[in-house]
């Protein structure tokens, strides 16, 4: 993937998807990151990015009962299990050994748990309960199913529409921010905690209430990029968003250090000490006969963690050198040392997209970009398909995916086109979602550089070419079209994916703008983009709600400002407020989250709030 961007690597540009009621955010960015000025221009992407991937998993609305007893059942696609746990899909990739059960991924809002596997009663699919509070940000996008959903009975649209920045919360990092920040409730001393991770490899846990550093640490020195054969962050450190354990109290992240080489590390919540067993080298890691090599791959996407297993994509670098691959490694977190992997079959398909991976507690969802000839350069492409412009569901253990095993991918059927064109179906992460009524209801949305929407039947990805809809919502371009992640959710009037686009969103059926919300409903489903809004940015959107479906509203940062827009009419909600709401410059893909009555936002070099309180 060929990009502009200031400071991404080619794995760095995204867009998402928003699915509400299994919600997903989307936006539209190119694989290199850069940062998005105070101005209305995005900042376009670098030259060549590699492909991205992204799993999903199913995101709880508040109305939905989950199912599943601990550690059991087999998940199926109406609903992941309440821990996270089930049995593997078959034909999924990797190798090694399966991953163990565990502890529940938590995401803020969670129906109840009980035994068996009846299916979720809302529409949405159901996420896990968190076990340390309901206000806990965890993971990227709140949930495994990256629909980006947050539910607060304080963001009503009224309370939205008067919300300002939060003059007494001060928090201030060292380095570039292009993971989103996370939010542990009931930290040390019973504090809550903002966390955030910056290419400078430091970590800093803040004070929920006001800012004030709880914990500070430097997990290595980041890597200077000057003995990689390309890339555009410099210094390169921690860029793909860490994931937390809540059962635990662990925040496990990777990051790029001196050698090159890339590391995860595991934190205590508590102090940011070093957990036993790490930091893991993921350069020790073999797929197949295949060796991994830190000095042409990087990581961008999100990290995820299901049933005791954590799992890290890896794309390339920006510049599109070497002959990097789509990889997913496997790091059981029981034994951190028996790593296991996949790896694309073609070289490029990088695994890039910010929202990384997607998991309906059950299987791992990927997205990944443009594949590559042997030893080709940008824009070439493989004399047969090699899991490139591809969305792929791997087993928990990491399984190859053989071109027969077609309910397990999805691939463009001008899949060698788009490698030409790098036009990667990667640029976001797959979304996962429910259309209630519908047949088939268990979905995935996929958004790609093209400027396309592909939506999935989530039992039957379909393999070449076997997608259920193909709709152009946006313009595309190698830095255009959706590079972002989209937000998912269902209303009283619909199911609905929202993203950001490079340029204008298309077939807009009220407004016009850079903002889009896709409604997918009918049987079988289908999709039309239902409304249009909001000025260019280059970040990610969210959904907040007061109960999981009414009340919704699609939040993004654009023009310096933090904009909010009813997610079922596009109607402006908030406007970005007055000289003092300002944001600053944001790194493109960033996105916001929101706990307890506020939005947190990751700008420059501070951490902003913003209360409606």
């Amino acid at each position: 993937m060929v990009q502009r961007a200031q400071t991404w690597s080619r794995n760095q540009n995204v867009w998402a998807v928003l699915f509400l009621g299994g919600v997903t955010l989307a936006a539209c960015s190119s694989k290199n990151p850069g940062t998005s000025s105070a101005g209305n221009t995005a900042a376009v992407s670098g030259t060549s990015a590699s492909g991205n991937t992204s799993g999903t998993t199913a995101a709880a609305g508040t109305n939905a009962t989950t199912t599943a007893g601990t550690n059991a059942g087999s998940g199926g696609r109406a609903a992941p299990p309440a821990t996270n746990a089930g049995t593997g899909t078959p034909a999924t990739a990797g190798r090694g050994t399966a991953a163990g059960s565990g502890s529940a991924m938590a995401g803020r809002s969670g129906g109840t748990s009980g035994t068996g596997s009846t299916p979720s009663t809302a529409g949405t699919s159901a996420q896990p309960p968190s076990t340390n509070g309901a206000a806990s940000v965890l993971q990227y996008h709140n949930n495994a199913a990256r629909n980006g959903m947050y539910v607060d009975t304080a963001f009503t649209r009224e309370a939205a529409g008067k919300i300002k920045k939060d003059p007494t919360f001060k928090a201030m990092v060292t380095g570039a921010t292009y993971a989103q920040p996370l939010y542990f409730e009931g930290g040390p001393d019973g504090k809550d905690l903002v966390i955030v991770a910056t290419e400078q490899n430091e970590v800093t846990a803040f004070n929920a209430a006001d800012g004030a550093v709880v914990w500070r640490k430097m997990v290595a020195p980041p890597n200077s990029n000057g003995s990689s054969p390309c890339g555009n962050i410099t210094p390169l450190g921690i860029t793909g968003t860490p994931v937390i354990d809540a059962a635990s109290r662990t925040l496990y992240l990777d990051a790029a250090t001196s050698g090159p080489k890339n590391q995860v590390f595991a934190l205590s919540i508590d102090d940011g000490s070093t957990r036993s067993g790490f930091p893991v080298d993921i350069d020790t890691v073999k797929a197949g006969s295949r060796s991994f090599n830190s000095s042409v791959q990087n990581q961008r996407g999100a990290l995820l963690i299901v049933d005791k297993t954590l799992y890290v994509p890896f794309g390339g670098r920006f510049g599109d050198c070497g002959d990097y691959n789509g990889w997913v490694v496997g790091v059981p977190l029981d034994n951190p040392s028996g790593l296991f992997a996949f790896a694309t079959v073609s070289h490029g398909a990088g695994i890039w997209t910010p929202g990384g991976l997607a998991s309906d507690g059950t299987s791992i969802y990927a997205a990944t970009g443009n594949s590559k000839a042997d030893g080709g350069g940008v824009l070439s492409t493989p004399t047969s398909w090699g899991h490139g412009n591809a969305v792929l569901r791997l087993s928990k253990d990491l399984k190859d995916i053989p071109q027969s095993a077609t309910k397990d991918f999805f691939a463009a059927q001008n899949w060698s086109q788009l490698d030409t064109q790098d036009y990667d179906i990667g640029g976001s992460g797959p979304v996962l979602f429910s259309v209630p009524g519908s047949t088939p209801s268990e979905l995935i949305m996929a958004l790609g550089k093209e400027g396309a929407a592909y939506l999935l039947d989530r039992a039957n990805l379909g393999g070449m070419g076997g997608m259920i809809q193909r709709k152009m919502v946006a313009g595309g371009g190698i830095n255009g079209g959706l590079i972002q992640a989209a937000a998912a959710y269902t209303t009283p009037t619909g199911t609905f994916v929202a993203f950001r686009a490079a340029m204008s969103a298309m077939g807009c059926g009220s407004g016009s703008g850079f903002l889009g919300a896709i409604k997918v409903s009918g049987s079988p489903p289908s999709m039309n983009v239902a409304w249009c809004a909001g000025s260019n940015g280059s970040s990610s959107p969210i959904v907040t709600s007061t109960d999981g479906m009414n009340e919704t509203v699609v939040w993004y940062m654009a023009g310096g400002k933090l904009l909010g827009h009813n997610g079922e009419t596009g109607e402006p909600v908030f406007a970005g407020g007055g000289a003092d709401d300002g944001l600053g410059t944001v790194n493109k893909f960033q996105t916001a989250i929101a706990a307890k009555g506020r939005i947190f936002v990751a700008a420059g070099s501070a951490v902003l709030a913003f209360t409606v309180k």
